[in-house]
């Protein structure tokens, strides 16, 4: 996936991670919040971790996102069980920090890939 296309997908994700954040925040209706939930844990935790990897096909990228992305719902909700803290909001809370890390550090290679170099700087 090139630059463009990548940095499109990566402002979706965010944006859909705001989606999440807010309906839990604003206490939505759960015929919104489970919709936006599900897509949520399916899509942008996964994409986080994956997108790092800069896979050439999409379709095995997309593919990869989405089991990825279900191992570390399953993971994280799996470990806060046995602590004996399981709660939605923390398991979100906790999706939500290891995508804002992903995705962080995706949009820090993208704006890095796109800003000329020392070299092209002409005194």
């Amino acid at each position: 996936m090139t630059a463009a296309p990548r940095l499109t997908v990566v402002v979706a994700a965010m944006a859909l991670q705001v989606a999440v954040l807010v309906g839990r925040a604003a206490d939505a209706p759960p015929v919104l919040q489970v919709p936006l939930g599900v897509a949520y844990v399916f899509a942008v935790p996964g994409f986080a971790l994956v997108g790092l990897l800069r896979l050439a096909d999409p379709l095995a990228e997309a593919a990869l996102s989405i089991a990825v992305g279900v191992a570390v719902g399953i993971a994280v909700s799996q470990g806060l069980v046995w602590w004996g803290r399981y709660t939605g909001g923390l398991a979100l809370g906790v999706l939500t920090v290891v995508a804002t890390a992903g995705l962080g550090a995706q949009l820090v290679g993208l704006v890095a890939a796109w800003s000329p170099g020392p070299s092209s700087r002409r005194p």
